[in-house]
């Protein structure tokens, strides 16, 4: 628990808005998604936060690569940046036209998943993120990738939920 005043990170705040976080694989530092990039705060040290920083409705997503090796960076508008796990590199990005924000990522075999607002979901390889295979739902407004891969969750605004097999396939 915390054990110092540099364990503990204040944070504006909107009501039912949560800051999304990714947690490295060694459990030594995190990563905040703020409006202004992603933010590292490794324990033990005070976090700096960009100047600036407000609590907007939208948050980014975060999200480290099992090995650490990556941090997926996807901004409220939608797109996302590949930066080495210290933070230190922006090595890619990705920006679809018009495919609204990223709701989920996972990776696979060296693959980055990604699915976004407006239905696509897309395969990118790692490290260049180079487009691979390819679906499309209808526009979303949640969705998640089973830790395996194997599976996607996909919601939509008349509060269906379907659960889907790779390549799309409904279950």
């Amino acid at each position: 628990l915390l054990s110092n005043p540099v364990d503990r990170i204040d944070l504006p705040q909107t009501p039912s808005q949560a800051w999304r976080v990714a947690l490295h694989p060694s459990g030594k530092s995190m990563v905040i998604g703020t409006p202004k990039g992603p933010a590292r705060w490794v324990r033990g040290q005070t976090l700096k936060l960009p100047p600036g920083l407000e609590s907007l409705p939208q948050r980014p997503c975060v999200t480290y690569s099992p090995d650490g090796q990556y941090l997926v960076f996807a901004p409220a508008e939608g797109g996302l940046e590949l930066w080495d796990g210290g933070i230190n590199r922006l090595i890619a990005a990705w920006r679809p036209r018009d495919e609204g924000a990223i709701l989920a990522l996972g990776f696979q075999a060296g693959t980055l998943w990604a699915c976004c607002a407006r239905g696509l979901v897309q395969s990118l390889t790692l490290p260049d993120l180079r487009q691979g295979t390819s679906w499309r739902f209808k526009p979303l407004a949640a969705a998640a990738f089973s830790g395996d891969m194997t599976r996607l969750a996909a919601g939509d605004d008349a509060g269906h939920v379907r659960l889907y097999e790779s390549m799309g396939r409904l279950l």
